[in-house]
């Protein structure tokens, strides 16, 4: 019996709906979620592998080398050409910003600081008296993220201009680790 053709194989991990919908991936995905199918001894991801199949452009896997195949849709499943689209990893970043899918301050998994705290750090700073390195010492963290801090190069989603308060209790618990 014949091996089915990788189009054939591609088409049977599909869950095709209507032209607008999302097409999504039923088969292996990777660790980050993205569908994976076996072409020639190497896994594609499904939408890029989408992409070629389907792009009006005749582009091929070497075309689109180094290049994003990002989804309007924000399904990392969905295979439906029409949500793809051709892009630079800074587009991809750009997009992703837009639709607000980007982790910023206390959201981001590993952060040692709440938004509270960047207040207070700026707040405390600002007051004077107290050194970078001080601050560093007493919020457990590196004095060049300090220097950051009150510079408003991270964490430019906390407005410097209004510092608020954080509760006493809150700040105990920070002291406290």
């Amino acid at each position: 019996m014949p091996r089915n053709t990788a189009e054939e194989r591609f088409w049977s991990y599909v869950d095709k709906g209507d032209e607008n919908e999302c097409w999504n991936w039923t088969g292996h995905k990777n660790n980050d979620r993205y569908g994976q199918i076996g072409i020639d001894g190497k896994m594609i991801k499904s939408h890029r592998y989408s992409y070629v199949l389907h792009n009006p452009y005749g582009l091929s896997f070497e075309d689109i080398q180094g290049c994003c195949i990002c989804h309007e849709c924000d399904n990392r499943a969905c295979v439906n050409p029409a949500h793809l689209f051709v892009g630079t990893h800074d587009d991809n970043m750009i997009d992703k910003e837009t639709k607000g899918r980007t982790a910023k301050g206390e959201k981001i998994g590993n952060a040692k600081l709440q938004d509270f705290h960047i207040r207070e750090i700026r707040h405390a700073y600002l007051a004077g008296g107290v050194t970078q390195k001080q601050l560093a010492d007493e919020f457990g963290v590196s004095r060049p993220l300090i220097s950051y801090i009150v510079n408003n190069k991270l964490w430019t989603h906390i407005n410097p201009s209004h510092p608020q308060s954080p509760s006493t209790d809150q700040t105990e618990s920070l002291r406290s680790n």
